[in-house]
C-alpha cells in the first residue's frame, strides 16, 4: 500500500478490512426416509404416476391426503419397507384413509 491509499483511508475513515476466513462446513446426514408413497391417477391398477418420501407415518398420511384431496392423484399408497400400511383413496363421498390393501 502507498502513501497516497494510506492518505486516502485515513480521510475517509476507513480502516482495512480483512477477507472472512471461509471454512468447510460438515453436513448433517440427512434423516432416513422409511415411508414411501405411490400416488396412481386412477382408482384402480395402472402403474404410479409419481412418488413420495417421508420420515414420519403422519407426514406420509398428510401429504398424501393432500394430494388426493387437490385431486392431482386419484389414489396414494403408502409403503413402510416394502410392506403396504395405508391406502389413500377418493370416493364420491371424500376421502378414505384404509388401513393396509382393505378397501376397494
Amino acid at each position: 500500500m502507498n502513501t497516497a491509499q494510506k492518505d486516502q483511508r485515513a480521510k475517509t475513515g476507513r480502516a482495512r478490512t480483512k477477507r472472512p476466513h471461509l471454512h468447510l462446513v460438515e453436513t448433517k446426514p440427512r434423516a432416513a426416509r422409511p415411508y414411501k408413497t405411490l400416488y396412481y391417477g386412477t382408482a384402480r391398477g395402472g402403474e404410479h404416476s409419481a412418488h413420495g418420501a417421508s420420515a414420519s407415518e403422519k407426514g406420509a398420511i398428510r401429504a398424501a391426503v393432500v394430494r388426493v384431496f387437490e385431486e392431482e392423484h386419484a389414489r396414494a399408497e403408502i409403503h413402510d419397507n416394502g410392506v403396504l400400511i395405508y391406502t389413500v383413496r377418493r370416493v364420491a363421498r371424500g376421502i378414505v384413509v384404509d388401513y393396509g390393501s382393505a378397501g376397494g
